[in-house]
């Protein structure tokens, strides 16, 4: 066998996932604190880079999110080689569309930035870190499906180790280079260095894991694999495209309304991403483990599985959020002295608190959707929900009746709570039955 499969649990394949998740945040964190200290514009700039560079990672999920679902099951299949294969597969699809957003931000960067409206205080700062950052986009298309790999072989805590040697080399050089005065492309250049190292790290763990062929079978040809991937990827990229355009927009109205409230953003989603943390670690175990019980036919027991994290993340992640709600102004006045960004926090996290209660939903359920192959729907429902409620919402909310920032956040809220409902309903109903295959 080439997995531990036999011996996980959601809470085992959970931990590792999570604390990965949690470290990479950790150090977004970090590298706020430590950008701060040459001003809250060079903060933002990070941040407003930050949120383009996204849809670089969402357009790299194509692919990962489809192996990951298909290699899950080939493991549960017993299906040890496909999945090998299928890892071989998915790294050469990533590596092109990887190389073109690498080629992209390092040639059109500034281009972009002005498309958007990027504000002028900041536009010097966050072109270099969108350029320098975005040229390791390459590195992060085919790290996606490496730590994909060893995840569906019940080996997390490999990409764990990966991703935490990866963190420590980008803390240390931030603040080597920030002291050089590199400011944010000491910080860039840093982050560059450690997805090499992360890589690097990957591609070893994964190359060394033993591999028990089976003489009974048959391994699917490479176009059925590549055509199983994006079945499932592109719909599932798709909605993530779809969420980052409209996140796009609502930046373009948080730079209109000046740089208070783009800084002001960066700050409180630092730490409302590490809460995010929580969401993806039961989210992504709980795929694991539905892919395997689809790929071995238990699909009573891959329908229990998401409904068992989706109660244990709510049970754990909102108790969390509720203590953030009074304590965020003090955690952030670690990081600023800015009186405004200080006092908008705490009705903000406030809010966050339905926000993340739909993410659990939206992602959990959504996660088993897509592992079990019914991604079109996913695609075809937030075509329709997450316009309406993202931008529509938003700048009715923010702009015409004048919340602001306020405004942004519910109707960001509101759209992960519509969407939470009709995932679970989709769920419950388990029409993605019809949907389950594994290559043979």
């Amino acid at each position: 066998m080439i997995s531990n499969k036999k011996k996980q649990t959601l809470m085992s394949l959970f931990w590792p996932i999570f604390f990965e998740q949690f470290l990479v945040t950790l150090v977004g964190v970090i590298d706020t604190a430590m950008v701060s200290s040459v001003g809250d514009n060079a903060v933002g700039a990070v941040g407003a880079s930050g949120a383009y560079l996204n849809i670089a990672n969402n357009a790299m999920a194509v692919v990962s999110v489809g192996a990951a679902a298909m290699m899950s099951r080939c493991v549960g299949a017993g299906q040890s080689t496909s999945a090998v294969k299928t890892r071989r597969i998915s790294v050469l699809l990533n590596l092109v569309v990887g190389g073109v957003f690498t080629l992209t931000f390092a040639f059109f960067t500034e281009p972009i930035l002005r498309m958007v409206g990027t504000a002028p205080e900041m536009f010097e700062d966050a072109a270099d870190y969108m350029r320098v950052v975005g040229i390791s986009c390459v590195l992060v298309a085919v790290n996606f499906v490496f730590t994909a790999y060893l995840r569906a072989l019940g080996r997390p805590k490999l990409s764990f180790v990966s991703a935490t040697i990866g963190n420590a080399v980008n803390v240390i050089l931030n603040a080597v280079f920030i002291s050089m005065g590199y400011g944010t492309l000491g910080v860039a250049l840093a982050t560059l260095v450690s997805r090499i190292v992360t890589l690097a790290l990957s591609v070893f763990f994964a190359l060394r894991l033993p591999i028990e062929k089976s003489e009974h079978e048959i391994v699917p040809a490479t176009i059925a694999i590549a055509r199983s991937v994006l079945l499932i990827g592109l719909p599932a990229a798709g909605e993530s495209f779809i969420w980052t355009f409209c996140n796009s927009v609502n930046m373009t109205f948080l730079n209109g309304m000046g740089a208070d409230a783009v800084n002001t953003y960066s700050y409180v989603m630092q730490i409302a991403n590490m809460l995010t943390c929580i969401v993806h670690g039961y989210a992504q175990s709980a795929g694991i483990l539905t892919g395997w019980n689809i790929g071995s036919g238990d699909l009573d027991e891959a329908y229990r599985i998401p409904n068992k994290a989706f109660k244990a993340g709510v049970l754990c992640g909102l108790p969390i959020n509720a203590i953030l709600i009074p304590t965020i102004p003090f955690i952030l006045s670690l990081m600023t002295d800015d009186p405004a960004i200080l006092a908008t926090s705490t009705p903000i996290m406030a809010i966050h608190l339905f926000r993340l209660f739909g993410q659990f939903g939206n992602n959990v359920f959504g996660m088993g959707i897509k592992t079990a192959g019914d991604a079109k729907f996913i695609l075809i429902m937030g075509l329709f929900v997450m316009p309406f409620w993202v931008i529509i919402g938003s700048w009715l909310l923010g702009t015409v009746l004048g919340w602001g920032i306020y405004g942004y956040w519910i109707g960001a809220s509101l759209d992960e709570f519509s969407r939470c409902f009709i995932m679970w309903a989709r769920w419950r109903s388990r029409r993605w039955e019809k949907h389950c295959y594994c290559e043979k």
